[in-house]
């Protein structure tokens, strides 16, 4: 099946929705089936999928330097992948329609195959991940291939691998599956929560697919980017991480009780059991522990015409899962506290973001429905004035797309925020610069 708009895909989710039972509740960890919960950490009985830790942070970035927290840590490289097919000279992508315990709408648009290497090799007991051969397959064209980073906040130094393969032979398509075009994909992204996090980041590596453009569309582009690097290598020479595992139940200013684990000002978040059943995935019933953010973050970019070419403002954000100290960051992204309430002088541009007129994009979006419960964020594209001056911090920085699009083909250099509000521009060929 092919869908050619928006209002198709919308009216094709709407009805599988029907003919889906849902349940998902919170718990007790007393009640984590196939889960063992310790002083030290929460991990899954088999050694696969993913743990709860406790962290110890030191650095030298923001205005706090030490503080202790919960984390997801997973060492498995999952695989977040597209089949696409070129379909009477314009080319497609299989969309799945994935049911996840913590999507706000229960169903959003994810990649063909989103899986962990715990769930292809099996280990929850079902049935293997739809088309995940297709990806194993060494033989495939690969369009794209790329080892990124997953939030740095909550996940340590987690990665998956996005990846693009094309096929040319019929493909028999399951019920919660359809072919639909990069362009109509995109345009889901003006729809709250529809579009999942998965998909966004693999979208945002689709800049080059099937456009003439290259990686020096201008002569300066070379130097130029030879200098944003000399500036991200500064960046991680000046700032320091030090990060060091700890049981749980001795992180301090954390309680642990038998339904939740929460910080004592209530803010940040939580994590909770939950039990989980829905129909026609791998496995139908299973529980797990989940993070559920305290409220709604803001990642948010400012953008402005710098010599007639669109720059995007970056900055230099350090976070205690990074794999490696600093990655490029939207201009303002805080998703583990109240900014709302924040001085304006301890986050720059917060205040320029939110009293902005000029919103292209101002919509919510989820966080990964499989590990975080019901997050979404607001995404902001604030468009700056070509003649109004900002004072940058040090970590701060002016890029045009074409640059963070090349960047984006290197492993943990943008992260999975600023990769997702990249991936609004992918078919808007003149912000390309």
């Amino acid at each position: 099946m092919i869908l050619e708009s928006k209002k198709q895909i919308i009216n094709f989710v709407n009805e599988y929705k029907k003919t889906l039972k849902v349940k998902i509740n919170k718990s007790k960890f007393s009640n984590l089936k196939s889960w063992e919960v310790s002083d030290k950490n929460i991990r899954h009985s088999s050694g696969g999928f993913f743990s709860i830790i406790g962290l110890d942070v030191k650095t030298n970035y923001g205005n706090v330097f030490h503080w202790q927290q919960p984390i997801i840590k997973q060492n498995e490289i999952g695989i977040l992948g597209f089949i696409s097919k070129i379909i009477e000279d314009k080319r497609y992508f299989l969309v799945q329609c994935k049911t996840e315990p913590g999507n706000i709408n229960f169903v959003q648009l994810s990649p063909t195959v989103q899986a962990t290497k715990s769930n292809y090799f099996q280990k929850h007991g079902g049935i293997k991940p739809h088309y995940l051969d297709f990806f194993l397959d060494v033989n495939k064209k690969v369009l794209v291939d790329q080892i990124q980073s997953e939030q740095g906040a909550r996940f340590y130094k987690k990665r998956n691998r996005n990846i693009v393969v094309e096929v040319y032979e019929e493909i028999k398509l399951k019920n919660n599956f359809f072919w639909t075009s990069l362009e109509s994909l995109v345009d889901c992204l003006q729809i709250d929560n529809l579009v999942n996090m998965d998909t966004r980041t693999v979208l945002s590596s689709l800049l080059f697919i099937d456009k003439k453009l290259t990686y020096n569309p201008s002569p300066d582009f070379g130097f130029a980017t030879k200098q944003l690097l000399h500036w991200m290598v500064k960046l991680k020479c000046n700032y320091e991480l030090d990060t060091n595992e700890m049981p749980l139940k001795t992180l301090d200013s954390w309680v642990f009780s038998e339904n939740q684990i929460k910080h004592i000002s209530e803010k940040y978040f939580k994590v909770i059991p939950v039990q989980v059943l829905i129909e026609g995935r791998e496995v139908k019933e299973w529980c797990q522990p989940m993070i559920e953010s305290a409220q709604s973050g803001l990642c948010a970019f400012i953008i402005k015409k710098i010599n007639n070419k669109y720059h995007f403002l970056v900055q230099g954000k350090v976070e205690c899962g990074n794999l490696d100290v600093i990655e490029m960051a939207p201009t303002v992204q805080c998703l583990t506290g109240e900014y709302k309430g924040i001085k304006s002088e301890m986050l720059p541009f917060l205040k320029y973001v939110l009293n902005s007129k000029n919103k292209i994009i101002d919509n919510f979006q989820s966080e990964e429905g499989g590990r975080f419960f019901r997050e979404e964020n607001r995404n902001v594209i604030v468009q700056a004035n070509e003649d109004e001056a900002f004072e940058l911090p040090e970590n701060y920085i002016w890029v045009t797309l074409s640059q963070l699009s090349f960047l984006i083909t290197f492993n943990n250099i943008v992260n999975v925020q600023a990769r997702n509000l990249v991936s609004y521009f992918v078919t808007k060929e003149d912000v390309y610069g």
